[in-house]
């Protein structure tokens, strides 16, 4: 199955250097069928960004988008205003659930509006403890999907980000990884069937770096990486690529 790299930037660089890892990537990170790689730079470079990368093999991805078309909703940017630039939408990250309360009525919203206009959600899930364990994520996903068709839900990707390995540089175990999307497939299985399960991308986000990405890679359940902090070095990005497309 094919692998997803994606490059989460959050609210980092400035334009210049926005710029110069668009550029970075474009001439060191080769296409080769067997990757996608994505880029979700913050909203305001996505213009920029997507005349650098047109002629690339890289895709753009927005941050967020809101669950309106149109409205009074200061700050916010639609799925409407996003699709010219970007194929991809990343929905229900930890960060967006806490700081900014979205629900997962919200976040529903969201996934259906992507849809609506061909962006392809990468939907995020994930416990804020360990102890919370596979319910609380079943749960996420449940919401996340509800009124989603069989035919929508093959373009939908999801990324497994647990809340406690976000940014501390302590990735969960690939193990428990493992077992954190055997169960997310499981529960796609009983809503949908069992071909969807099997053939719907899963990736690994929280802590992924040059150091661990190895670990990662023996688990074939995990179809991908939603990298962070990792992203805004190109060196280290590059590492990361170079080991998924070895």
């Amino acid at each position: 199955m094919k692998k997803f790299l994606i490059a989460n930037w959050k609210m980092n660089t400035d334009f210049s250097q926005a710029v110069d890892l668009a550029d970075y990537y474009k001439s060191h990170l080769k296409k080769v069928d067997s990757l996608t790689i994505v880029v979700c730079p913050p909203a305001i470079w996505l213009a920029e960004l997507s005349k650098r990368l047109s002629k690339s093999s890289i895709g753009l991805g927005a941050q967020n988008i809101h669950y309106q078309e149109f409205g009074a909703v200061t700050g916010e940017i639609s799925a409407i205003m996003v699709k010219k630039y970007a194929k991809y939408v990343i929905v229900g990250h930890s960060e967006r659930r806490k700081i900014f309360e979205e629900t997962n009525e919200a976040i529903n919203q969201k996934v259906r509006q992507a849809l609506k206009h061909n962006l392809v959600p990468i939907i995020c899930f994930g416990e804020n403890v360990k102890e919370e364990g596979i319910d609380h994520i079943l749960a996420q996903i449940s919401f996340a999907i509800k009124g989603v068709s069989h035919e929508d839900i093959k373009k939908v990707i999801f990324a497994y980000e647990p809340v406690w390995a976000i940014g501390t540089g302590q990735p969960a175990s690939a193990h428990h990884a493992w077992e954190m999307i055997d169960s997310a497939r499981e529960r796609l299985a009983i809503i949908y069937n069992r071909e969807i399960a099997t053939k719907t991308k899963f990736l690994y986000g929280g802590s992924v770096n040059a150091k661990n990405i190895q670990s990662f890679l023996q688990e074939t359940t995990i179809n991908g990486f939603l990298v962070g902090g990792a992203s805004l070095d190109h060196k280290s990005f590059e590492v990361i690529y170079n080991e998924l497309t070895r």
